[in-house]
């Protein structure tokens, strides 16, 4: 099931986004005893994680954490979007240490890349690839989410749950989740704000045969939800 949620404000997205979050874990927690969560980066879901600072009505130590995908920067740098999430949500939260995940940046891209995949295989429920109970994905004004940037060979990968993914419009190497492992998810939530995504957003949403990584991103029998604000929802029909 597809959806999407019209904000006014990119704060009431973030409110409103949180809420959901808070909902699905809940469910996740009340059904399995845990869930587990990939965290994304960016300015809107800084803004999502303000506000899940004040959900006091779920236990967050049960709760294990994730990143669909990275930089390869050290947590302490302002790129990484682990080190944003821990500042902005986990810290806040007093998370305990032994249910964050962080991908192993210090390592070089392919190695990080397996020995994330590694501990996703050991950590979470056997199956192949696991079903996470909510991803969290923005989208760039190119049509990219995670670190699935136009024209990249992490597109095209079929087997692995975690690429090392060069990105060339970015002179970088990033760590992404793959469409098999985004795609088994039970609930995705694109939170997209901003006049500058509006195009690209109309045509991933209403264009069937879109292009854009963002597009590709189907759940097999999960739930996929967007939360916009008003100015990235100004050309949808």
């Amino acid at each position: 099931m597809t959806d999407k949620m019209i904000a006014e404000s990119k704060d009431q997205l973030g409110a409103q986004a949180a809420d959901y979050i808070t909902r699905v874990l809940k469910s996740a927690l009340q059904q399995r005893g845990f869930a587990n969560i990939a965290l994304s980066g960016g300015s809107t879901p800084k803004v999502v994680y303000k506000h899940l600072q004040h959900t006091d009505a779920l236990d967050w130590n049960a709760v294990r954490f994730f990143w669909s995908d990275e930089r390869m920067v050290p947590l302490h740098d302002p790129d990484s979007n682990a080190g944003m999430a821990l500042e902005n949500l986990l810290h806040p939260l007093s998370v305990v240490p032994n249910t964050i995940f962080t991908p192993p940046t210090f390592l070089q891209p392919q190695a990080a890349a397996a020995q994330y995949e590694l501990s996703l295989r050991r950590i979470l429920p056997q199956q192949a690839p696991p079903a996470f109970d909510l991803i969290l994905l923005g989208m760039g004004d190119d049509g990219h989410t995670a670190s699935l940037f136009p024209g990249t060979k992490a597109l095209n990968e079929t087997r692995r749950w975690v690429a090392a993914n060069y990105v060339k419009s970015k002179e970088a190497w990033r760590l992404t989740f793959t469409y098999p492992l985004l795609n088994q998810a039970r609930h995705i939530l694109f939170l997209v704000s901003g006049a500058n995504k509006a195009e690209v957003l109309a045509d991933v949403l209403e264009n069937p045969d879109s292009r854009y990584p963002a597009a590709q991103v189907k759940p097999h029998s999960g739930n996929l939800i967007w939360f916009l604000d008003q100015d990235a929802a100004t050309e949808l029909r």
